[in-house]
């Protein structure tokens, strides 16, 4: 008996070569799929935010704390307006939410604007020493701007009067004028005309007086050197310590 010898034919084996091929790349298609799937799941893409970072606009104009929001997206609200010690009127003194906070884009962001300093009385400091009177007023917020001296019953260095008065509202920081006593205008000015120089400051002090601002004044006749007027006039009556202004002669023409 003989037996045949079965053959496989080219063209037969070439198809089955490329039907595994192709079976090998739809594999390696699906695995490649596959992992990036679960890439994808485990770990997503991030999504693109629109969340703005809240900008710190404490203690900026108002104008320009708006702009600023603005420019990253968000928006800005006046909601309220209070006194504030310090900040100017128009000047955020709060926001809420307070800076750093995430939020959408086009949120609103509430602002809290000054309305300035709150005006409150200008304290009594009559009849204080100059000292106290000034400690007294800086403690209130005002400051003492400069010191005037008057004729007056009280005692010398007391407090007879402010400018502005007691009693009026002002805000922290205005200047008050202090109006100190010199005392009684119980002391005569003597007449110093035709004195020297020497002479008038050795009759003021004689009677508790001293010398103010001393001035020339030219004259075509007379002798140079003598006081020919004087500020208070003779015969007023000035308090203890009270100054006189003296004008002496200086010959030349007027």
């Amino acid at each position: 008996m003989k037996f045949r010898r079965h053959t496989t034919s080219p063209a037969l084996t070439g198809h089955r070569a490329r039907r595994v091929a192709t079976n090998g790349v739809w594999i390696v298609v699906a695995a490649v799929v596959g992992y990036l799937a679960t890439m994808i799941w485990l770990f997503p893409a991030p999504v693109v935010s629109t969340d703005r970072a809240t900008p710190r606009v404490l203690e900026r104009p108002q104008a320009e704390a708006l702009d600023a929001l603005i420019q990253v997206g968000l928006r800005g609200r006046v909601v309220e307006t209070e006194d504030h010690p310090t900040l100017p009127s128009g000047t955020v003194i709060w926001q809420d939410p307070p800076p750093g906070v995430v939020l959408p884009d086009g949120a609103v962001v509430r602002l809290t604007v000054s309305s300035g300093a709150s005006a409150h009385p200008i304290p009594d400091v009559t009849g204080l020493a100059t000292p106290l009177a000034r400690e007294v007023l800086e403690t209130a917020s005002f400051r003492v701007r400069r010191l005037d001296t008057i004729a007056a019953l009280a005692d010398p260095g007391t407090i007879v009067a402010t400018r502005p008065r007691a009693g009026v509202a002002r805000v922290p920081g205005t200047a008050v004028t202090l109006v100190v006593s010199r005392g009684p205008a119980n002391i005569i000015v003597p007449d110093l005309r035709g004195l020297t120089h020497s002479e008038a400051w050795e009759r003021l002090e004689i009677v508790g007086l001293t010398a103010g601002r001393v001035t020339t004044r030219s004259v075509l006749e007379g002798e140079a050197g003598l006081i020919i007027d004087q500020r208070p006039a003779p015969g007023t009556l000035s308090p203890k310590g009270g100054r006189v202004n003296l004008v002496f002669a200086r010959l030349g023409q007027p």
